[in-house]
């Protein structure tokens, strides 16, 4: 089964082949349907599924900052680029709890959310710093850091654990040489 929870659009295409027995001579048939299909709420496929293409929907969020702050599920959950710009100093910026992000955008154990951050602050030294809220299991890839530089960027992922804990797995990553 596939939950699709949010802004999603599915683009479905099915190849039917046939054949026919008619008068001794076998013939083949084939028809294409397709489904183009946008949903703001869940959409729930049983079985297995082939998908041609799938596109997350998303917004950009743009915020400002003088000093520490949590972000709300919603500004987490209905997402998928959030830009940060610190004015002062380094920063450190808390995500939902646990708690609020399965309510949100990862209901049921096993539910992804993937959110683009990225530091816009043009100073190297500016750094923002991600905290995890409550019951939210923070980790960072092998020689990582959850110490984002200015100028660039973190893939933030969200995973439901148990429908009491989140996992968030920060890769930090910057522009390319």
């Amino acid at each position: 089964m596939m939950t699709l929870n949010r802004r999603a659009v599915l683009y479905w295409g099915l190849t039917i082949l046939a054949s026919f027995l008619l008068a001794g001579y076998t013939a083949y048939a084939t028809s294409t349907i397709s489904l183009n299909l946008a949903t703001d709420g869940t959409l729930t496929v049983g079985d297995e599924s082939n998908l041609d293409t799938l596109v997350f929907g998303g917004t950009a969020l743009a915020t400002t900052t003088n000093g520490a702050g949590t972000f709300t599920a919603a500004q987490m959950c209905d997402n998928a680029l959030i830009t940060a710009t610190a004015n002062v100093g380094a920063v450190t910026l808390t995500t939902p709890t646990a708690a609020a992000l399965i309510a949100d955008c990862v209901p049921a154990n096993g539910d992804t959310k993937l959110v683009l951050f990225e530091n816009a602050t043009t100073t190297a030294a500016i750094t923002t710093t991600l905290a995890a809220g409550a019951a939210v299991i923070l980790t960072e890839h092998d020689g990582g850091d959850v110490v984002i530089p200015g100028d660039e960027w973190a893939e933030i992922m969200f995973v439901n654990l148990d429908g009491t804990n989140v996992y968030m797995r920060v890769m930090s990553v910057r522009d390319a040489d």
